[in-house]
């Protein structure tokens, strides 16, 4: 077979016979021809080779104008040279099928590829399994291996479809979510990718779809008449059960797709001995937020004409603002004021407030819920049914509520990837709210569900908090018997310092209980990779635990079945 280079010499100056330097390295062109008395290449006739189809070889030789490349099958072919490209001679590499012109073949090498066992290994499983050899196939066989999967045709045929069809979604991603058993759609990939960026967190999902409630509330406000935003609220008096006697509400059938006690065994485990010792009830209190948005609510009211007493025996007390909103509805309702009132109402920051407080206490937990297990599924499955429902109140009105419903779909997706997710690994995120404040919480225990029997370490449970003051903590407690030992990882020295002065008072209490209790106090350790420029929080230890767990690491030798 004749194939000619491209014509052109940019060495020259070197030794026609050898074109070797001092250190018999030389540079050769990203795209050179191929010719040799080679026939096959890989099992494959050498005129019978596509564009992108990949081979490794070692180089022979290397002279002013040529390459020669030993293949694995122990024949040789000859490159033109061309444009600069380091090369030994004694190195192995891949090369790239980058054009086929008629009986013209040109080359690239691909240097991401570096040639080790693994890699070999890889081009072997391609072989093996009937694969072509093209630069993405043998990403996807080299990340199979360092993920520990299997390199047998289903496998890597599977991923290979998942990479046709998602292609901008990186190999690794997918190989990832095949590894951990969730299924490969845009919905999941999105949030995948959420988790592996530490941007999951249902808390500030939360919070986005409740500042686009109230901006919807906003444009509902300015857009529609009295009749349609009169209509729009009660339909959300009713989606809340706020003033009714009958609060239970079995919804409209927006529940959790798939959802029979999905977070429940996360709680259980946790909860099962002794729960009393970790979680106690945290009397709702009237905090300086909730006194400065009373006080404005009952300016905003006497302005428009409420009366005063009426006003008072509202907001005395400790808040409960979906109740609050209940009562302001119902009044108005009545008629007892004019219905320019009504709309001065359902137009005003006051209403969005309140109505923005009364959704954000329905969903966010208290901890005295949680020591009942069934509390965790049911908070997941009111947020679902809730935030839908409040969707169609907007469309029933004609509006979009696009400001509040992109967030509110995102926080669902988050919901049904958690369920994805506790179909392999007990794990779950908690919107609490404690002593007044909000709080991100995650609970991981170490254990894949098929192996959730206590080991010989005894059980092991990772925390994660997201607090206001003390920042992000995480806590890894490992229990065995009556053998309690908990370590404390926080952002920065001062959280540190809090924490283990009230060291003493956790271990009083637990010990009281019958618990023989041991800890550790400190500060993330922050490498530079962790974050990003500007940004000088560690990773989300719970989320780097979990999709790591069982990841097989420095592969050394990989065999895999050659029969297909």
């Amino acid at each position: 077979m004749n194939i000619f280079g491209q014509g052109w010499n940019p060495f020259s100056h070197l030794d026609n016979q050898t074109g070797k330097t001092g250190s018999e390295t030389m540079r050769m062109q990203n795209v050179a021809s191929v010719s040799g008395n080679a026939q096959t290449v890989n099992g494959t006739a050498l005129s019978a080779l596509q564009t992108g189809h990949i081979f490794s070889g070692e180089i022979l030789n290397i002279t002013s104008q040529d390459v020669t490349i030993l293949l694995n099958n122990q024949q040789v072919i000859n490159a033109k040279l061309g444009e600069t490209m380091e090369l030994n001679i004694g190195q192995n590499m891949f090369f790239e099928v980058s054009d086929h012109q008629g009986e013209q073949i040109f080359i690239r090498p691909v240097p991401d590829l570096n040639v080790d066992g693994q890699s070999l290994a890889a081009e072997k499983a391609l072989s093996a399994n009937g694969f072509a050899f093209t630069e993405r196939n043998m990403q996807i066989a080299n990340h199979l291996m360092e993920a520990g999967m299997p390199l047998d045709r289903e496998s890597m045929r599977k991923v290979m479809q998942q990479a046709v069809n998602f292609p901008e979604t990186d190999v690794k991603q997918l190989i990832a979510m095949n590894r951990l058993g969730l299924p490969v759609t845009e919905t999941n990939l999105k949030q995948f990718a959420f988790y592996t960026t530490h941007e999951h967190q249902l808390t500030q999902a939360m919070t986005q779809t409740l500042d686009g409630l109230e901006s919807a509330l906003q444009t509902l406000g300015e857009t529609a008449d009295t009749a349609q935003m009169t209509a729009v609220n009660q339909q959300i008096m009713e989606i809340f059960g706020w003033g009714q006697t009958d609060a239970a509400l079995q919804g409209d059938g927006q529940r959790l797709p798939s959802t029979e006690q999905a977070f429940q065994p996360a709680a259980e485990e946790l909860l099962q001995n002794d729960s009393e010792t970790v979680l106690s009830a945290t009397p709702k209190s009237v905090d300086q937020t909730d006194l400065t948005l009373l006080q404005t609510v009952r300016d905003s009211l006497l302005t428009m004409g409420f009366p005063e007493e009426t006003v008072q025996e509202w907001t005395q007390g400790t808040p409960d603002y979906g109740e609050l909103l209940a009562n302001v509805s119902r009044y108005l309702e009545q008629g007892s004021l004019p219905e320019t009132v009504t709309r001065e109402f359902f137009q005003s920051e006051t209403y969005r407030k309140l109505l923005k407080k009364g959704v954000e206490d329905e969903w966010l937990m208290k901890p005295d819920a949680m020591k009942e297990p069934k509390e965790i599924d049911q908070i997941y499955e009111k947020i679902y049914r809730q935030s839908a429902q409040l969707e169609g109140s907007f469309q029933s009105a004609g509006q979009s509520g696009q400001q509040y419903s992109e967030h509110a779909q995102n926080m669902r997706e988050n919901i049904q990837f958690m369920q994805q997710l506790n179909q392999q690994f007990i794990f779950a995120q908690l919107p609490m709210k404690m002593n007044g404040q909000e709080a991100n919480s995650e609970l991981f225990v170490y254990a894949n569900k098929k192996k959730i029997q206590q080991g010989a370490d005894g059980v092991k449970v990772l925390l994660h908090l997201d607090m206001p003051h003390l920042g992000g903590t995480d806590i890894l407690v490992r229990l065995k018997d009556r053998m309690l030992h908990a370590s404390f990882t926080l952002e920065d020295q001062e959280s540190v310092s809090v924490v283990a002065s009230n060291m003493r008072d956790l271990t009083e209490q637990l010990e009281s209980k019958g618990f023989r209790f041991t800890n550790e106090v400190k500060r993330a350790e922050r490498k530079p990779s962790d974050s990003h420029a500007g940004d000088n929080i560690p990773p989300d230890a719970v989320v780097e635990e979990m999709l790591n767990q069982d990841l097989v690491t420095g592969i050394k030798r990989y065999t895999f079945d050659m029969r297909t």
